[in-house]
């Protein structure tokens, strides 16, 4: 039996429906397939024997989550194995991560065969739980499509295929910068600034404590430690540790949390318009 280790980091399940998607193809085909958050405390095990390794992250202001990437760089070397990279994205712009992905894996050992950019909708909280993703189809409204789910079920068919026929060909992961997306204005300003800037440049988040229901579901949810409770049961955010990826809103049922999009709804809608290559692509042996 083949077998595949798949990690996944995911704030909003975008990525995770997408990790769940891949591993019933590969388990339909027989294969033994352990899916894991790379965020999870929970030990990894013997990682020989492993085939494939697959590694999916969303983008983050056009990179990939600083969390997600300090566990990658942990992870144990792969030097058996094939590997799949992929990342999900509400069609922003300049977006680079599946190649820095395949070029981390690399580090581990791990034979790059493939990689995709698929689009989901777009997280980013707008008011009252709903995401830009949820109501705009130029953010992604309506992703992942059936024809895209199509497209991921042929590229792992072809590809558990060949490593079972051991007809693997060479790759060569320079191939997955085809995947960017293109957006003249967005390379000037990802050239001339730093990821904490374009963090900063996104509204905070905000807290309405009327409505806080003390459930500390915000701050189980974010990874970079910057919401803690006070002796008054009320919810600190630390603005320098933030990192604007809006787990908690996500994550808050009580919508005490929010963001202001409207402050910046005039320029992200600007850049966005101007990027090219938005759609999902999948490259493989």
């Amino acid at each position: 039996m083949k077998k595949a280790l798949m990690f996944y980091h995911s704030n909003s399940n975008n990525t995770k429906k997408i990790a769940r998607f891949i591993q019933t193809i590969l388990e339909e085909r027989g294969w033994g397939v352990t899916r894991r958050n790379l965020l999870s405390k929970r030990e990894i095990g013997d990682v020989s024997g492993v085939n494939l390794v697959i590694l999916g992250v969303p983008v983050h202001y056009w990179d990939i989550p600083g969390a997600a990437l300090e566990a990658i760089r942990e992870l144990p070397p792969f030097n058996q194995a094939y590997g799949f990279v992929f990342s999900t994205f509400g069609k922003c712009v300049c977006n680079r991560v599946p190649y820095n992905l395949a070029t981390e894996l690399r580090k581990k050992g791990a034979t790059v065969i493939g990689g995709a950019q698929i689009v989901m909708p777009n997280s980013t909280p707008i008011n009252d739980g709903t995401r830009i993703g949820d109501i705009e189809t130029s953010y992604g409204k309506g992703e992942v499509t059936q024809v895209n789910l199509k497209k991921i079920k042929k590229a792992f068919t072809s590809i558990a295929s060949r490593i079972e026929r051991d007809t693997i060909k060479e790759f060569d992961i320079r191939i997955l910068k085809r995947l960017h997306t293109r957006n003249l204005f967005g390379f000037v300003a990802s050239s001339v600034t730093t990821t904490k800037k374009r963090i900063d440049s996104m509204p905070p988040v905000s807290y309405k404590a009327d409505l806080c229901q003390h459930c500390k579901r915000c701050m189980k949810n974010c990874d970079y430690q910057a919401i803690h409770f006070s002796a008054e049961n009320k919810v600190l955010i630390n603005k320098e540790n933030c990192m604007r990826c809006y787990a908690c809103i996500n994550a808050c049922k009580s919508n005490s949390l929010y963001s202001d999009w409207e402050k910046i709804r005039s320029s992200t809608d600007f850049v966005h318009k101007l990027s090219k290559n938005t759609e999902t692509k999948i490259l493989h042996v």
